[in-house]
C-alpha cells in the first residue's frame, strides 16, 4: 500500500465557544456584543464597623459572636470551668472531712497507744513532754536534747489526691526521742517502718502533719533556713548531679555554705584524702561506682563541720572496704556532732551508737543502750547446735527436751536447729556441760550458746511488723 491511498481524517470543526467578561457590562468589541455572556463581577461585602468578621465558606462572612466562629468555644469553656470548679470542690471537701475525723478519733485511741507502749518509749516520751510544755527553750539548748522529736506524725493518703476516699496510711506515728551532742543515735526498723519518713521530716523534706522536731533548739517547722546552718544530710539516693565531678560537686556546696575561698579549698582536700576519693576527682558522678557515691554523699554532709549529721543508710550496697572506711570516718566526726544512722547493719551500730531505737510500723517499739535493750529483751539464751546428719535430729530433739523441760523450739533448717533456754531456769554451766556429754553420741558437729545478739533482737520486732502487715 502507497502512503498516499490511506484516507485522509479531518477533525470536526467545534464551535468557537463564548467569551466570558468579568467586570464589565460593555460588549465585546470584536464581535461588537454578539455571542458574549455577560457576568457580574461579584463584590466583597464591608464587614461593620467595630467588627471582627471571619469568612466562613458558603455562609459568608460571621461575626464573632456566632456559634460557628466563638459562641461554640465559650459556651465549652464555660462547661469546662464549671466542670473541675466542681471537682476540686469535692476533693477539698473530702480533705477537710478527712482530716476532722483523723482529729476527732486521735484523742480516742490515746488510751490504747499508751497502753501498748514500751516502759522506756514512754519515759522518754513523757521527759519530752513535760519540757516542751514547760521550759521548753533552756532544756532545748543543752547537749543533752540537741535533736529532739516530739511526737512526731506523718500520714500519708493512700492512692493519690485523685482518690476521694478518706484511706490514709499513718507512716509515723507519735515518735519521740532525743539525741545527746556527741553521740550516735542508730534508728533500726524493717523497710517501710517509718525511719525515711522521720529524717524526711527533721530535714524539710516532707511536712510534719503533727509533732514538732528540733535542731539546736530550733523548729523545724518555722526556722527550719536556721537548722540547715548547723545540719549535714546523706540521703538514701540522689543528691548527686550526673554531670559534675566530684571536685565540682564539693566546691558547689562549699559555696552554698558561704563558704571564703581560702577555706574551700583546704575543706575540699580534707575530704578527698579523709574518704580515699583523691583518685576520682575528676570523673563524673555517673561515671561513679555505687560505694565512690555513697563516700561523695557523706563527704558533701560533713561539709562546714556541721553539729547534726543525718545519715540515711550511708553504706548500702557498699563493700567491706569502703564500708570500714564510711565507719571510721563517721566515728571521727562523732566527738563534736549529733548524728542519726539508720542502717540495716548491726556491727555498724555495734560499733557506733550509743543509743538505739527499733521502730515498727511507725511506732518507736524500743528505746535505750544495746546493753540495756539486750538484758531486757533477752530473757533467755540462744541455742545452736549443727549435726553431721539430718537423720539425728529426732534423738537431739529428745534429749534436748528432756534435760531442759522449759526449753522452746524456735526452728529448723536442713541439719541446724535453734532454742531458747530461759535464764531464770537453766544455768550456763549446765547446759554446755549437758551438750558437750552428749556431743560424740549424738553426732553433733558443732553446737552455741550464746546471749541475744542484736541481731536476733531487731529480727524479733522485725517478724512483728511482718505478722502485723499480715493480719491487716
Amino acid at each position: 500500500m502507497i502512503i498516499d491511498d490511506l484516507p485522509t481524517f479531518v477533525p470536526p470543526v467545534c464551535p468557537r465557544p463564548l467569551p466570558l467578561i468579568i467586570g464589565t457590562d460593555i460588549p465585546h468589541a470584536a464581535n461588537n456584543g454578539a455571542n458574549t455572556k455577560l457576568i457580574p463581577s461579584p463584590t466583597p461585602p464591608v464587614p461593620a464597623k467595630g467588627r471582627i468578621a471571619i469568612q466562613m465558606g458558603a455562609k459568608g462572612w460571621q461575626s464573632n459572636g456566632s456559634w460557628e466562629v466563638g459562641g461554640a468555644m465559650t459556651f465549652f469553656f464555660i462547661v469546662h470551668a464549671l466542670m473541675f470548679f466542681w471537682i476540686k470542690l469535692y476533693i477539698d471537701y473530702n480533705e477537710v472531712r478527712a482530716s476532722f475525723k483523723i482529729g476527732g478519733t486521735s484523742n480516742n485511741n490515746e488510751n490504747t497507744q499508751i497502753e501498748m507502749e514500751d516502759e522506756d518509749v514512754r519515759v522518754e516520751r513523757v521527759r519530752i513532754d513535760s519540757f516542751i510544755n514547760g521550759n521548753a527553750q533552756t532544756e532545748l539548748k543543752k547537749d543533752a536534747n540537741h535533736i529532739a522529736c516530739a511526737n512526731l506524725e506523718k500520714t500519708y493518703k493512700i492512692g493519690g489526691i485523685l482518690n476521694c476516699s478518706n484511706e490514709k496510711k499513718l507512716a509515723v506515728d507519735g515518735v519521740s526521742f532525743t539525741v545527746q551532742k556527741g553521740t550516735c543515735f542508730a534508728l533500726l526498723g524493717p523497710n517501710g517502718a517509718g525511719k525515711t519518713s522521720t529524717m524526711s521530716m527533721l530535714t524539710g523534706v516532707t511536712s510534719l502533719t503533727n509533732g514538732e522536731g528540733y535542731i539546736n533548739s530550733m523548729k523545724v517547722t518555722t526556722s527550719l533556713n536556721e537548722a540547715y546552718k548547723e545540719m549535714g544530710f546523706c540521703p538514701q539516693f540522689g543528691g548527686l548531679f550526673d554531670f559534675l565531678s566530684v571536685r565540682e560537686h564539693l566546691e558547689f556546696y562549699c559555696t552554698v555554705r558561704g563558704m571564703p575561698m581560702s577555706k574551700k579549698n583546704q575543706t575540699i582536700t580534707f575530704l578527698l584524702d579523709k574518704l580515699g576519693l583523691e583518685e576520682h576527682n575528676s570523673k563524673l558522678s555517673k561515671e561513679l561506682s555505687g560505694g565512690n557515691k555513697r563516700k561523695l554523699s557523706m563527704a558533701i554532709a560533713m561539709i562546714g563541720k556541721p553539729s547534726v549529721l543525718l545519715l540515711d543508710e550511708p553504706t548500702a550496697g557498699v563493700d567491706p572496704a569502703i564500708r570500714r572506711a564510711v565507719v571510721e570516718v563517721i566515728d571521727q566526726v562523732k566527738a563534736t556532732s549529733s548524728i542519726i544512722l539508720t542502717t540495716h547493719i548491726m556491727e555498724e551500730v555495734e560499733a557506733l551508737s550509743e543509743i538505739v531505737g527499733i521502730m515498727v510500723n511507725g511506732k518507736l517499739s524500743c528505746y535505750g543502750s544495746l546493753q540495756h535493750l539486750v538484758n531486757r529483751f533477752g530473757t533467755y539464751f540462744v541455742m545452736e547446735i549443727r549435726s553431721k546428719k539430718e537423720e539425728n535430729w529426732e534423738a537431739i530433739d529428745n534429749y534436748v527436751r528432756s534435760i531442759f523441760p522449759t526449753v522452746l523450739f524456735v526452728e529448723k533448717h536442713f541439719n541446724q536447729s535453734t532454742w531458747r533456754l530461759p535464764k531464770s531456769d537453766i544455768a550456763l554451766s549446765k547446759a554446755f556441760r549437758a551438750i558437750e556429754n552428749k556431743k560424740k553420741e549424738l553426732e553433733i558437729e558443732n553446737y552455741a550458746i550464746s546471749q541475744l545478739s542484736l541481731e536476733q533482737l531487731f529480727l524479733k520486732f522485725a517478724k512483728l511488723q511482718a505478722e502485723e502487715e499480715e493480719e491487716g
